[in-house]
């Protein structure tokens, strides 16, 4: 048995691969959100696009200081925001793809148990496959492309039948995927939709916040930025002392970071360098089962067969009794046309050399054989 919460093209592929003759069972479709979420929306203006770090501030500094998880577009957006949370005293922590696995588990261990890390900040890397008891409230700073990823996004909340709370920042270009979410609600037993309003007179005092911030977000950015080249630098220095080690002793490197995935380019070269390695062992089972059977019915090569004629082979003897009791095409063609006899043929062509015998003109001969097919 296979489970997942999506049906993918790669879940498809590995449920092929591992199971036999797989009967899929679906629960409920992707486009269904959980029956306790309470779903709401602010609009941000075309002229205030700058100021969706002012609105998710203020959010989770005044509303939402705990549980909570806010989504970003980009990587970037997710460090910024991650300083900038921190400057104004929340308990924050990031996840995204440019952590390492140990980084991303640390992060997630801290927020589930609310150790130093009571909001996190993650990219749609969060959004799919966690399980996180105790999310109350979901922030899309941005909005996902897709209903999808709208769905995987507060999905993260309202689970196991306990409430929960999504805002979303809706702006210009978001309007089609607002429609969709309306009418996906409509369609369902969910709660109906809301729209969310802060006072201009709060994101201006925290857009000014921000803006008086600014000079150590960007000098902790570029120290961070420091940070990740020494530890690259350090893994680097590693991996050298490693195969050094490994040459002085005269053992295999350990390879870092190195990972196989289904389906990837090296695991098919590999395949491919077995086959063909597969294929000529077999090739030389072969030749060596040749090689121990004996010579009995072997065709004699063709220069045994020139020195056999050179030599002159020894005939068959005839017989009288042979002859007539043999009744094959050749022995009767042969009796009805008389015997091929070498004396007959050394006489045929003395009497041709005399002038008795008129030798036949083949020529002539092939003329009447073609006209001879034409009438028939």
């Amino acid at each position: 048995m296979l489970f997942s919460a999506t049906m993918t093209d790669q879940v498809e592929d590995l449920a092929n691969l591992s199971l036999n003759k797989p009967v899929k069972l679906f629960i409920n479709e992707n486009t269904e959100t959980a029956m306790n979420l309470h779903q709401e929306f602010i609009r941000i203006r075309q002229d205030r696009e700058n100021e969706r770090e002012a609105y998710a501030a203020a959010l989770i500094t005044r509303n939402f200081p705990d549980r909570c998880i806010l989504f970003v577009r980009t990587k970037r957006d997710c460090e910024r925001m991650h300083i900038l949370l921190a400057l104004l005293g929340i308990k924050v922590g990031r996840l995204h793809g440019g952590r390492t696995q140990l980084q991303r588990i640390e992060s997630l261990h801290a927020f589930k148990k609310q150790e130093n890390v009571e909001v996190l900040c993650a990219t749609d890397l969060a959004a799919r496959g966690l399980d996180i008891e105790g999310v109350t409230t979901i922030i899309n700073m941005h909005m996902p492309s897709t209903l999808q990823h709208y769905i995987h996004r507060v999905g993260r909340t309202a689970r196991a039948g306990k409430a929960g709370r999504s805002i979303s920042f809706i702006g210009e270009q978001d309007r089609k995927l607002l429609k969709e979410i309306t009418k996906v609600n409509q369609n369902s037993n969910s709660f109906p939709l809301m729209l969310r309003k802060i006072e201009p007179e709060v994101v201006d005092a925290y857009n000014k916040r921000i803006c008086e911030l600014e000079p150590s977000v960007k000098k902790l950015n570029e120290d961070e930025q420091i940070e990740k080249q020494l530890l690259i630098v350090e893994n680097s220095l590693k991996k050298a002392e490693i195969q050094m080690k490994s040459l002085d002793t005269k053992v295999a490197p350990l390879e870092l970071n190195s990972r196989k995935w289904i389906g990837g380019r090296e695991v098919e070269q590999s395949k491919y360098g077995k086959r063909k390695q597969r294929i000529r062992s077999q090739g030389r089972r072969r030749e060596a089962k040749k090689g121990q059977r004996p010579d009995l019915g072997r065709i004699a090569p063709k220069q045994a067969l020139k020195q056999q004629q050179k030599q002159g082979a020894a005939k068959k003897k005839s017989s009288f009794t042979a002859e007539i009791a043999n009744i094959s095409c050749q022995a009767v063609k042969r009796v009805r046309h008389g015997p091929d006899d070498i004396a007959f043929k050394r006489a045929k062509r003395e009497k041709q050399k005399d002038g008795v015998i008129r030798k036949a003109d083949k020529s002539k001969a092939k003329l009447r054989a073609l006209s001879h097919s034409n009438r028939n």
